[in-house]
């Protein structure tokens, strides 16, 4: 999506190319962990209980951006980021799909 849509700032924008780069790089590194996982049963387990503990932490840190928004200590636009982010986040262990 980054490619589609904003092909031209993140060329000409330092923080949009290297927040790409940051999210390109931590992807090649949750998949190369992954990889080196021989997938049978109990790992398949682990990865599955993983993925919970993960969508907990997502489900807590979203609480935040709300309680940060009615104190009124950062912007509208910093608070829409972080939530892009816990997206960004939760799409890593649900897929695009769910």
């Amino acid at each position: 999506m980054l490619n589609e849509k904003y092909t031209a700032d993140i060329k000409e924008n330092e923080l949009a190319g290297l927040y790409k780069s940051n999210l390109e790089s931590e992807i090649q590194n949750i998949e190369q962990q992954l990889q080196s996982l021989e997938y049978n049963e109990t790992e398949h387990k682990e990865i599955e209980r993983y993925h919970e503990i993960l969508a907990d932490i997502y489900e807590q840190q979203r609480k935040e951006p709300f309680q940060l928004r009615k104190e009124k200590f950062f912007s509208d636009e910093e608070i829409r980021k972080a939530e892009l982010q816990l997206d960004i986040n939760d799409l890593k262990i649900t897929g695009a799909g769910h």
